[in-house]
Parts: C-alpha cells; structure tokens; sequence
C-alpha cells in the first residue's frame, strides 16, 4: 500500500510539473510577442521621424534659394519688374512657410504618438518584468517538486516502476509509458530496458531510434533477457541501428536459443540452411528447426518438412515431410497447406 500511495503521488507531481511547464511557456510567448510589437511601432516612428527631417531640410534649402533671389531681384533698375518679382517671391515664401506649418504639426503629433508609445513601452516593461519575476518563481517551484519526485521514485524498487510503466503503456500513455521505463531501465530492470527498447523501435512516446533502441536492447541481452537477445540477433543480421554482423547476429541467437527461445532456435536453423554468417550445414539446420517445431513454431515445421521432404541433412522421407506440413497447417500456414496438396494429388 506504501508504494502505492508513493506512484499516486509522483502522479501528482508529474502533473504540477506539466501544468508549471505550460505557464513558463505561456509568459515566455507573451514577452517574445510585446517586445516584437514593440519593436515594429518603434520603427515606424522612427522611419516617419526621418521623413519629416528630410522634409524640413529641403525645406530649409528652398528659403535659402528663395532669399538669394530676393535679393538679386531687388537690385533690379525696371520698377514695374521689381514688384512683379517681389510679389512672386512673396507668394512662394507664403506657401512654403504653410508647409513648414503642416510639417510643424505632423512633427508635434508625432512627438504625441511617441510619448504615448514611450508610456505604453513602460507598462510592457513592467508587464515583462512581472512575467520574469513569475517565470522565476515558476522555475524555482518545478525545481522543487522535481526534487520530491526524485525523492518518491528512489523510494520504489525497479519493479514497482516498471509495473508503472506497464500500467501507462496499457491506458495508451506511451510518454508517460517511457518515463517509467526509463526509470527501472537506468535501476538495471533488464524488462524494462528491453520494453524501452522497443519503444524506441516503434517511435511510441519517443521519436523512433533505432541505434537507441539496440543501446537498451544490449543492456537487457547482456543480462540474460532472452527476448532481447533474439531481437539482438535479428537486428545484427539486418543491420538495423547497428552495423550488419552475421556473427554477432549469431552469437546472440545461439545465446537465446540455449534458453529455449523457439524464434532464436528458428533462426539459427535459417542461417545454417542457407550459410548466412555461418558455414553452411545442413545437420546444424535440422537440428534447431526441429527444437524450434518440437515448440510449435510454425514457420520452423514447415521448413523442417522441407528439409525432409528434399532429404536436406536427413534422409528423404515423405511421411516425416506430411507429418510437419500437417502440425504446420493444423495453425494456419499457408505454405504448408499449399505443399500438403502435393501428395495428394
């Protein structure tokens, strides 16, 4: 009961930390996106403040040109002409001096629009400074209840855990299924290494590795697991998240064989049947497929009827070669089926 009341607190645990997780991410997102707005109205205002400085100094340029004219033009002896030009003059700088006033209020409500934007800035200030000081907070308290965690779980046995990882695995929560696999994994529980293992494989609750999965398949193999073993062997001989080793694959197969595996003993027979990784021999053939078919294994009966049935590392003999094709057919297979037929022909 006492381990029990540890699993359903970890549980718990495990919940906080996802719900304090999930805050830490909220406040982050909404500083990234105040300061990016931030940013962008800044900009503007800065591009429309370098328009308007242009503007003035261009402005500037003309009432310097129009003065220098004026006063050519005043020197000039034909009177009536004089006055023309002045009142021409006069006419410019009234018009010019309307835009230096246009200019001069689109300068003052831009100054408006940036004190606006400079106390907006300071309330997202200090809205990002709140946010820092929750996500510290925050942290601080998933550190904590990381720390009881760790506390409960060293308080379970390897088995305890993963009888918790099988539970997960079973209600569909393969992320959660690995946590606790992991857990009794790294404890040196060889199931769950393997169980990990295959998780790995098949990409559930992790993303799929193959070289991780043969990481835990070794260390559940090396101590004795015998699935692992077989499933060790099989990826030596593809060659799948380790390099292809026909004789490693055999090695491993030899070793789960030995404890009976029929699958392994199957394999064995297959590699020796067709020399792969092995010298090719018939005898060591027939011998591991008719451990494995003693076993039930299917596809080893009809591989052993096979052998008979062509004289292959025994004497020929149809009976013997009807006999496995019938165990074999009796469960299904196929092919045996389909080679029964032809003795009956």
């Amino acid at each position: 009961m006492e381990n029990v009341k540890h699993l359903d607190t970890i549980k718990g645990i495990n919940e906080q930390i996802d719900s304090l997780d999930k805050e830490i991410n909220s406040f982050k997102s909404l500083a990234v996106s105040m300061a990016k707005k931030t940013l962008v109205v800044c900009k503007e205002l800065e591009s429309e403040g370098n328009k308007l400085k242009a503007n003035l100094e261009e402005l500037a340029k003309k009432f310097v040109s129009l003065q220098e004219e004026y006063d050519e033009r005043q020197g000039a002896t034909d009177t009536v002409t004089k006055q023309e030009n002045v009142e021409t003059l006069q006419k410019q700088l009234s018009q010019e001096m309307e835009n230096t006033q246009q200019l001069q209020a689109q300068i003052h409500e831009l100054d408006d629009q940036n004190n606006e934007l400079v106390e907006i800035l300071k309330e997202k200030e200090a809205q990002i400074a709140k946010g820092e000081a929750a996500i510290a907070s925050l942290q601080l308290t998933l550190e904590k209840q990381k720390k009881i965690k760790i506390a409960y779980q060293s308080q379970l046995s390897a088995e305890d855990v993963y009888a918790k990882g099988i539970k997960s695995y079973e209600r569909g929560d393969y992320s959660e299924a690995v946590e606790w696999y992991q857990i009794a994994a790294e404890q040196g529980e060889a199931r769950a290494q393997y169980d990990l293992g295959l998780m790995y494989a098949n990409g559930k609750g992790v993303p799929k590795d193959a070289s991780e999965a043969v990481k835990w398949y070794l260390k559940a193999a090396v101590q004795g697991y015998v699935s692992a073993q077989n499933t060790l062997g099989w990826r030596y001989l593809k060659g799948e998240g380790v390099l292809q080793d026909a004789s490693e694959a055999e090695k491993w197969y030899q070793r789960a064989a030995a404890q009976g595996n029929a699958s392994a003993q199957y394999n064995l027979g297959w590699m020796y049947e067709n020399g792969q990784g092995v010298l090719q021999d018939d005898l060591k053939a027939i011998k591991w497929y008719r451990k494995a078919a003693e076993q039930e294994y299917v596809r080893a009966q009809t591989n052993l009827g096979d052998m008979y049935r062509k004289g292959k590392g025994v004497p020929q003999d149809d009976s013997e070669a009807i006999k496995w094709y019938l165990r074999a057919a009796k469960q299904g297979n196929v092919d045996a089926q389909e080679k029964l037929k032809t003795f009956y022909k």
